[in-house]
C-alpha cells in the first residue's frame, strides 16, 4: 500500500551506478592496481550481506580481477546459516573463506585503520595531491597510533565521540568552512569512510583502498 502511494521507493540500478561513478574516487594509484592488483587473488566473503550487491562490481570497476567469492556466505540469509555469529570481528565467521585462501593473519579494527591511513596519505604524498589542511577523524576509543601516522604527514586529527555521525559533522564542517581536507575516518569496530560522498561508515571502500593496499605491498 504504501509502495503503491509512492511513500515508499525501492532504489535500484541507477543508485548503484551512480554510486559505482562516485566510488572510482577511492583508490589512489591506477598504475600500481594494473600492474600488482589485476591478477593477486583476493577472496571476499559478504558473510551474507548485502556487500555482494556491489563489492565485486566496485573490484572489477577498479581493476582487481582475481576475486573469489565465498559463494555459500553469498546468498541474502537473514538466518546466517553457514557462521554461529555473522559478526565480522568474530574470526570463526571467515572459515569457509579460509577453505579457499590457506590461512591468514586477522588484523584488528585498530590495526587497519592504522595501515589505510598510513597508505593514503604516503601515497598522496608521493603523487604531490596530500592537501596542506588535510585532517582525518576519530572516535575518541580508536588507537593514538593513527594520530602520529597523521601528523608525521602534517596532518591533523579529530578524536570524536563514538558514533559515525559525529564524523560526518566533522566532514560537514570542513565543506562548509573549508578549513581541512577530508582524507579519512575510522571507528576501531572495522568501520572506514574514505571519500565523504557517503555519510557513514562504507565497507566498499574499505575493500577497494585495502585491496590497493596490499597490491602496493606485492609491489
Amino acid at each position: 500500500e504504501s509502495k503503491a502511494s509512492g511513500l515508499i521507493e525501492v532504489i535500484g540500478e541507477n543508485v548503484d551506478a551512480e554510486y559505482l561513478k562516485e566510488v572510482k574516487g577511492v583508490n589512489i594509484n591506477q598504475d600500481l592496481i594494473n600492474e600488482y592488483g589485476r591478477d593477486m587473488k583476493i577472496v571476499y566473503t559478504p558473510l551474507h550481506g548485502t556487500g555482494e550487491m556491489l563489492a565485486r562490481r566496485a573490484l572489477a570497476q577498479a581493476g582487481f580481477e582475481a576475486v573469489q567469492v565465498v559463494e555459500a556466505q553469498a546468498v541474502p540469509d537473514a538466518d546466517f546459516s553457514t557462521v554461529k555469529s555473522p559478526n565480522p570481528e568474530n574470526q570463526a565467521a571467515f572459515a569457509l573463506a579460509e577453505e579457499l585462501d590457506g590461512s591468514y593473519l586477522n588484523l584488528s579494527g585498530n590495526q587497519i585503520g592504522a595501515i589505510i591511513a598510513k597508505y593514503i596519505l604516503e601515497a598522496h604524498k608521493t603523487a604531490g595531491t596530500l592537501p596542506a589542511n588535510a585532517a582525518l577523524c576519530k572516535s575518541i576509543v580508536s588507537t593514538e597510533l593513527v594520530t602520529k601516522i597523521a601528523e608525521s604527514y602534517g596532518a591533523t586529527m579529530f578524536n570524536v565521540l563514538t558514533g559515525f555521525k559525529f564524523i560526518g559533522e566533522k566532514i560537514h564542517e570542513f565543506e562548509t568552512q573549508h578549513n581541512h581536507t577530508y582524507m579519512l575516518g575510522f571507528e576501531e569496530s572495522f568501520g572506514y569512510l574514505i571519500k565523504p560522498f557517503v555519510r557513514d561508515k562504507d565497507a566498499i571502500q574499505a575493500v577497494l583502498i585495502v585491496a590497493e593496499i596490499a597490491a602496493y605491498y606485492r609491489s
